[in-house]
């Protein structure tokens, strides 16, 4: 299959690209990037026979996308947006936060339009945050309340240009996901939410946020991986996808088990008012919680590598082999 892929060079990308590419597709790469730039971002790890099935084109997303990329594509996969975890979150920040959701994806649907052969279908990121703070009320797909808080806002404008792609009779999924586990060991890789918040744990400083009881629903990279390829193959699957382990853990709880895991205590507390006057508007990522329900995830077929968040954290935190 041929696939359009935007955000390659991201955590996610990198990892989905890899995967696509030992499947046997063949990839079209939209990216902000010089072609020389992504290419030796992008091929680092894969093997150089599988080069040759990458195509880059440059875009912004700011403007449609490059005519050339779209030939022959069946599928299309949506990661590309600002990093949201880059601090303090300043007006400019969360205007570009904002903007290359909303905008980026307009543009990205409005190039459909001009295909002859539509796409198959398209699977676009999407973040759990959209329920903004729900730490007791099951979070289930379509039956979402009003979340509050500026990233509630930004996924719900951000899922409004992702679900036009329907009135073009384009099947379209929006994987809402939580927080991804993986880490950097080496200097080029994607850093994840994870690497920022686990070095004050291997310096035994590790603490609970706030009360500690908001949930943190997390997934596994692999996982990750899985359920954007699952969605590629399930005619099934539509709309928006909540993906996130069942196995959802408090702040509390995740702490203790990070810090049991690289043999540190977590005896620490950062209260609320003190996230808030550090962090600013930014303190939501860590204050707000949702109790994310996977169960039209699994209903579709779909089966969790990772539902442990003990065995999941022993995976990620041992180097690969290379």
């Amino acid at each position: 299959m041929k696939i359009l892929l935007t955000g390659a060079t991201g955590l996610v990308g990198r990892a989905l690209s890899a995967q696509l590419l030992k499947d046997g597709h063949e990839l079209h790469i939209l990216s902000r990037k010089k072609n020389p730039e992504i290419n030796s971002a992008f091929n680092s790890g894969i093997q150089s026979a599988l080069r040759s099935t990458t195509h880059s084109f440059q875009w912004s997303g700011r403007e449609p996308v490059p005519p050339e990329a779209l030939i022959g594509v069946e599928a299309i996969i949506h990661l590309a947006g600002e990093n949201i975890g880059q601090w303090p979150w300043t007006a400019d920040r969360k205007q570009r936060i904002l903007a290359s959701r909303v905008e980026g994806t307009r543009n990205l649907v409005e190039s459909f339009k001009s295909m002859p052969v539509k796409p198959k279908v398209f699977v676009s990121a999407s973040a759990l945050g959209i329920y903004g703070n729900s730490p007791v009320t099951l979070c289930k797909e379509g039956e979402e309340r009003r979340g509050e808080g500026f990233l509630a806002e930004v996924v719900r404008a951000w899922e409004t240009e992702i679900f036009a792609a329907e009135k073009l009779g384009i099947r379209t999924v929006a994987i809402r996901s939580g927080i991804i586990l993986s880490l950097a060991h080496k200097k080029n890789d994607p850093k994840s939410a994870l690497d920022k918040m686990i070095l004050p744990f291997r310096f035994g400083m590790g603490a609970t946020i706030g009360s500690g009881n908001q949930p943190m629903p997390w997934i596994h990279l692999h996982d990750t991986v899985g359920i954007f390829i699952h969605a590629l193959k399930t005619e099934s699957l539509k709309g928006p996808v909540n993906a996130c382990s069942s196995g959802i853990k408090s702040n509390r709880e995740f702490s203790k088990i990070l810090a049991k895991s690289l043999h540190r205590p977590c005896f620490l507390n950062l209260p609320e008012f003190f996230v808030k006057l550090i962090f600013g508007g930014m303190a939501e990522t860590v204050l707000f919680g949702q109790n994310a329900d996977t169960t039209k995830l699994k209903d579709s077929g779909y089966r969790f590598q990772y539902s442990d968040l003990i065995l999941a954290l022993e995976r990620v935190l041992v180097p690969p082999i290379q």
